[in-house]
């Protein structure tokens, strides 16, 4: 049996025991291991002695036996050996096991295959509930293992974000009460345009006292007052001649007289009085008139 061999159960199986050495029977005096060879042998050692010759028989025997004696030693040797070593692993396979379980010593048992918590490690959770000095199955003791194991989802730190939320919801509400307040007061406070309103160009606004606000707006009145006859005023005068210098005199110089669409400028009263009736013409000065 190997030394290696495990035991199927080391603490109810007795070791085995050494195996006893057979005896061997003795031989007949006539059988092939028989006293007759010693009786011929010590025959032959007296007779080759006689003769003045060394003896053989007799020193072979003995270095036999001693040799065989010296096996029988060696083999008892290793008998014992053997034993003790088996001892010795039955021994150290039936002693107790230790390992740790977490933070617990355990005991295994290979005799009864029982284990055994030999210390019992508090967990990471107990041990912060217990520095808190809580006494273990309380609420506060239940809810401190929840923040440790939850962490940042405990009932704990909920209750310390839901407390920061509504401080920050109370600051966003009198803020917005401040700017509303700025709000309203900046609205009765009078702007730049309510303190310096912009005068109406007189017949050119939409009749409500606004000013006009597209082009046709401003030169529409003009032009009517122009077909009436009617006098203009010299802001009127100088949108005219914006009119007459635009798009519509195909970009000619004032007072050139020359190029198709530009009025003509009229020097004098009798110039003037040679044109045909309703035509536009352009004073000296810059103004634009009608025959009449």
């Amino acid at each position: 049996m190997p030394l290696d061999t495990p035991l199927q159960d080391a603490g109810q199986a007795p070791p085995i025991p050494m195996m006893p050495k057979l005896e061997q029977p003795k031989a007949g005096f006539f059988d092939s291991d028989g006293a007759w060879r010693d009786v011929l042998g010590a025959l032959a050692d007296g007779m080759a002695g006689a003769a003045g010759m060394q003896p053989t028989y007799g020193p072979n025997k003995n270095r036999q036996r001693q040799q065989q004696a010296e096996w029988e030693r060696l083999d008892a040797q290793r008998r014992q050996d053997r034993a003790w070593a088996e001892q010795d692993r039955d021994a150290k396979l039936a002693q107790p096991q230790y390992f740790m379980s977490g933070r617990d010593r355990v005991m295994f048992d290979p005799v009864t295959g029982s284990a055994q918590t030999i210390y019992d490690g508090p967990a990471d959770f107990e041990e912060y509930a217990s520095l808190l000095g809580l006494e273990p199955g309380s609420d506060e003791y239940n809810e401190a293992v929840q923040d440790f194991v939850l962490r940042s989802n405990g009932p704990t730190a909920l209750e310390g974000r839901q407390e920061l939320e509504n401080l920050r919801q109370g600051n966003r509400v009198s803020l917005e009460g401040v700017r509303h307040g700025n709000r309203a007061a900046l609205r009765q406070t009078p702007t730049y345009s309510n303190l310096h309103p912009r005068p109406a160009a007189g017949g050119g606004g939409s009749g409500n006292g606004r000013p006009p606000r597209t082009t046709g707006n401003v030169y529409a009145p003009i032009l009517s007052k122009v077909a009436a006859g009617k006098p203009l005023t010299p802001g009127e005068q100088q949108v005219l001649s914006l009119y007459g210098r635009g798009a519509r005199a195909g970009g000619a110089a004032a007072g050139t007289g020359g190029g198709g669409g530009a009025l003509p400028t009229v020097r004098t009263p009798a110039e003037a009085a040679k044109l045909p009736k309703g035509t536009r013409f352009r004073t000296p000065d810059g103004r634009i008139k009608v025959v009449s």
